[in-house]
C-alpha cells in the first residue's frame, strides 16, 4: 500500500509540475546546452561596453573572495567573508556596514543579506536580521520565525516573503508574508509528499533574481521561474528545462533508509536563474564551470556562451571567463569578479550586454 501510495505522490508531482509549466509564459529548454561545448567569444566582440573596476585594498581592507556584490547608485556593496564593505564607482574604498561581533549593533555571523529600499538588511542568522542603512548606521533589530531560511524584500517597509524550506516534503507552507515581525498570512506548498526518512538541508535553496525589471526567484528543486507579482502573487515565469540534470523534488524525498547515504545532488546541475537585461533572461549553475546561459525573450532562442578576457589585461589567468553571478539594481550590467594572478586586487568586471 506504501508504495503505491508513493508512485500516486509520484504522479502527481509530475502533473503538477506539467500543468505549472503550462501557465509558465516562457519556455526555456537549455537540455542541449548545458553539457555542450561552445566556441569561446572575446568579451569585447560580444559585449556593447565592457568596464573593469580593480577594487582599493589595504592592509584593513584585504579581499581574496568575494560572495556578492550590489551596483545601486554607483555604490559597490560587497560581502567578501565575513564583512561588508562599501566601494564608489571607482573601486575606492568608502566604509563598511557594521562589523562581525557580539555587541548590540554588531552582527555575530553573516549568513545572507539582501537589500529593501534603502536598507541593508543582515541575517547574522536565518531568522535574525541586523538592519542598517547605506551608510552603515544601525537601526534595528528584527526576528523571524525559526524555520525560514530566505528572504525577499516587498516594496512596503519592513515587509518581506519568508521562504521556508520542505526539508521532510510535508511542511504546509512555502512562504511567511511577514510585516515587521508579525506573520500575517502564509502561502502553501505547491505539492506534499509522505513525510521523508530524514531531513536533508542545503544552506541555500532560494535563489531571489537580481535586478529590478524581474521581481522573482527561483528554487534549488524547482525548474520554474518565479515572478511577485504587485499585488503579492506569486505566478510561474518561465519553465527551465535541463532534462535528468534537474534534481526534483521525488529524488530527495524518495531516498530509502537503506541509502540513507545517498545525495539526491550527485551528477545534478540546477539553474539559478540571474534576473533580465536587454529583453534577456540570464541564467548559470553553481555546477557547471566557465559557461552561462541566456535565453531571449523576442525570438525564444537559448544560448549557451563561454566569454574570454583580452590576453594580458589585469593579470587575468588565461584560463579566467566572464560568468556573470550579480546584475546591476537598474539591469544596466552583468557583473562577475577576478582575482588577477599577481594577486593585486581583485576586479569587478562590468559588462553592457
Amino acid at each position: 500500500m506504501v508504495k503505491y501510495f508513493i508512485l500516486l505522490a509520484i504522479l502527481l508531482t509530475a502533473c503538477d509540475r506539467s500543468q505549472e509549466n503550462e501557465r509558465a509564459i516562457f519556455n526555456i529548454d537549455l537540455t542541449d546546452l548545458v553539457e555542450s561545448t561552445v566556441e569561446p567569444i572575446n568579451i569585447d566582440k560580444w559585449s556593447k561596453k565592457v568596464r573593469y573596476v580593480p577594487l582599493e585594498t589595504t592592509d584593513s581592507v584585504f579581499i581574496k573572495y568575494i560572495q556578492k556584490v550590489y551596483l545601486h547608485d554607483n555604490k559597490f556593496l560587497i560581502v567578501p567573508s565575513g564583512r561588508i564593505s562599501v566601494f564608489d564607482i571607482q573601486g575606492r574604498y568608502l566604509h563598511d556596514i557594521g562589523k562581525k561581533g557580539n555587541g548590540p549593533e554588531e552582527y555575530a555571523d553573516l549568513f545572507d543579506l539582501c537589500l529593501h529600499g534603502n536598507d541593508i538588511y543582515v541575517q547574522e542568522t536565518p531568522n535574525r536580521i541586523k538592519v542598517y542603512d547605506r551608510e552603515g548606521k544601525f537601526m534595528r533589530n528584527l526576528r523571524y520565525p525559526e524555520n525560514i531560511r530566505g528572504i525577499y524584500p516587498l516594496p512596503d517597509k519592513d515587509e518581506i516573503f519568508a521562504f521556508i524550506p520542505n526539508l521532510f516534503g510535508n511542511t504546509p507552507s512555502r512562504f511567511y508574508h511577514i510585516q515587521g515581525e508579525t506573520v500575517t498570512d502564509s502561502i502553501p506548498n505547491l505539492r506534499l509528499y509522505p513525510k521523508a526518512v530524514f531531513q536533508m538541508m542545503f544552506w541555500h535553496e532560494f535563489f531571489p533574481t537580481q535586478g529590478n525589471r524581474l521581481n522573482g526567484f527561483m528554487e534549488l528543486y524547482n525548474d520554474t521561474i518565479y515572478r511577485i507579482t504587485p499585488k503579492r502573487e506569486i505566478k510561474p515565469y518561465a519553465a527551465v528545462q535541463i532534462g535528468k540534470l534537474q534534481p526534483t523534488e521525488t529524488e530527495r524525498y524518495g531516498v530509502a533508509p537503506g541509502d540513507i547515504r545517498k545525495n539526491p545532488m550527485e551528477g545534478k546541475k540546477p539553474m539559478i536563474a540571474l534576473g533580465e537585461c536587454e529583453e534577456r533572461i540570464y541564467l548559470y549553475s553553481n555546477y557547471i564551470v566557465n559557461l552561462f546561459f541566456c535565453f531571449d525573450k523576442k525570438t525564444g532562442v537559448s544560448q549557451a556562451l563561454e566569454i574570454t578576457y583580452p590576453k594580458g589585461y589585469y593579470s587575468l589567468s588565461e584560463n579566467a571567463r566572464f560568468v556573470p553571478r550579480f546584475l546591476a539594481d537598474d539591469n544596466s550590467y552583468l557583473i562577475d569578479w577576478e582575482q588577477p594572478e599577481n594577486d593585486n586586487n581583485p576586479v569587478l568586471i562590468l559588462v553592457e550586454p
